[in-house]
């Protein structure tokens, strides 16, 4: 039988040689033709192209690795080796197995001591990177599945006889079994690749082959790449949320410029609100007023009606808004007004006040007047006449039916 695996690790020794770690063989299930079948069994799978085999793990008996030491390592050609075969050139014998053989994993691992000079530099170049065990077994016809992949016999009672050294992909086992060309030796430097990281710190990268320091260094520099992209796109939204704060920042200010210009209009209107002046001159007009507002209640509301019409003033400016005395004003002379038809109950401010003084110049100037009585007729259709017998200018509005 012969079955494909590959090379691990590679040094050479002080006289030359060359030692690789090597698994040659794992467990599995493999295919193989008819031809390479014992006799005893071909006619079972006849006209059959491909007969799978299984290769338990619990066949790499020590019995079955002691058959491995010491083996020869050929090339060229599997050809069953024995004592009166080492010179076949089609096998060319170029080292040996070398030590004990171990299970690990499901593979059989040992080192290979390569002699030959041409063999050593095919390896070292990789032009030899798998190998194949030869051995013989019985086989058990035996029909099952390992790991979902069915097989028609199993492989028994394995004893090593060579190994084969192989080109890339001519292993039976696949690329897992394999020469591991990874190379110790001393006099080939490990390769070692220094860049910066994301913080400006150097950092070593160590490397045992020229492929795989490429390699990384391709992806780092793609990596590079991408991050210098997608720093691009950062500093473009950078810049553009910079302007927008920037104008918003503007924005602010001016609102702030204004607010503060505003602020301090009003600090100014209370501070002179709040003076000792402005108070004097607030009790003054308030006291003023009150003295008003009793000539024209006096003057033009009749004394039976007086303190129903304080009281009404008082409801309707008790929620009102500003200064209560400008509502007081407001209610009163709309309501002396009302009474002598004339309806200012949407009149401006301005009007109010005018009517207002209005109202208390001749109040303050009929002061003498005879006052009202309760059996006068009422304000609106009333002949108003002051000692002298003027009529009154503006609130006159029609003449008493003359009596007969």
């Amino acid at each position: 039988m012969q079955v494909i695996c590959k090379i691990k690790n590679w040094k050479i020794d002080a006289d030359g040689f060359l030692r690789i770690h090597v698994k040659p063989l794992k467990a599995g299930v493999f295919d193989y033709s008819v031809d390479e079948l014992p006799d005893e069994v071909k006619d079972q799978f006849a006209g059959k192209d491909k007969i799978r085999q299984y290769i338990p793990a619990d066949e790499f008996t020590a019995e079955a690795l002691k058959s491995l030491e010491g083996k020869p390592v050929v090339r060229n050609a599997h050809e069953w080796q024995t004592p009166d075969k080492r010179e076949v050139v089609d096998a060319e014998t170029v080292g040996n197995v070398a030590g004990s053989p171990d299970v690990k994993d499901g593979f059989v691992e040992c080192d290979f001591i390569i002699t030959d000079p041409e063999a050593i530099e095919a390896i070292k170049n990789k032009d030899l990177v798998e190998v194949s065990a030869g051995y013989v077994s019985t086989m058990e016809v035996s029909a099952g599945e390992f790991e979902g992949k069915p097989y028609d016999a199993i492989q028994r009672n394995l004893s090593f006889n060579h190994v084969l050294l192989l080109p890339e992909g001519k292993g039976r086992c696949g690329y897992d079994v394999r020469i591991y060309n990874k190379n110790n030796n001393g006099d080939n430097t490990m390769i070692i690749v220094k860049i910066k990281n994301s913080k400006g710190q150097e950092v070593s990268y160590n490397f045992t082959s020229e492929a795989d320091r490429t390699e990384a260094e391709k992806m780092v520099n793609d990596i590079r790449t991408q991050n210098a992209e997608e720093t691009d796109v950062l500093k473009k939204d950078l810049s553009a949320k910079t302007t927008e704060a920037t104008d918003t920042k503007t924005t602010l200010e001016a609102q702030i410029a204004v607010l503060t210009t505003e602020i301090a209009k009003l600090t100014e209107q209370i501070a002179k609100l709040s003076s000792d002046e402005h108070q004097d001159n607030e009790l003054a007009e308030r006291e003023g007023y009150k003295k008003d507002e009793e000539a024209v209640l006096n003057a033009e509301v009749a004394e039976k009606d007086r303190d129903a019409t304080k009281k009404d003033i008082d409801e309707q400016v008790k929620n009102s808004t500003g200064r209560k005395m400008n509502a007081r004003m407001k209610v009163l002379t709309v309501k002396v007004m009302n009474a002598k038809g004339v309806d200012l109950s949407k009149a401006s401010d301005e009007v109010i006040k005018t009517t207002f003084k209005t109202l208390v110049a001749f109040a303050t100037k009929n002061t003498g007047t005879q006052q009202r009585t309760e059996n006068q007729l009422p304000i609106a259709g009333q002949k108003v006449e002051n000692a002298a017998g003027a009529k009154h200018p503006v609130f006159c509005r029609k003449e008493a039916p003359a009596s007969k």
